[in-house]
């Protein structure tokens, strides 16, 4: 695995876990793109690319 790929499943498993720590937490229809993006530390763009 190159690093690109590798920088691409880090990012990926960041966004999983902010997403369902924030579902957990707060509900499916409370939670937004921008809540998820803030707490994996990505992009709003980067969570839908991925």
């Amino acid at each position: 695995m190159n690093g690109f790929e590798r920088r691409k499943q880090i990012k990926m498993e960041q966004i999983q876990k902010a997403a369902f720590q924030l579902f957990s937490q707060y509900g499916i229809n409370k939670v937004n793109i921008q809540e998820i993006a803030a707490a994996a530390n990505v992009s709003q763009v980067t969570i839908y690319n991925y």
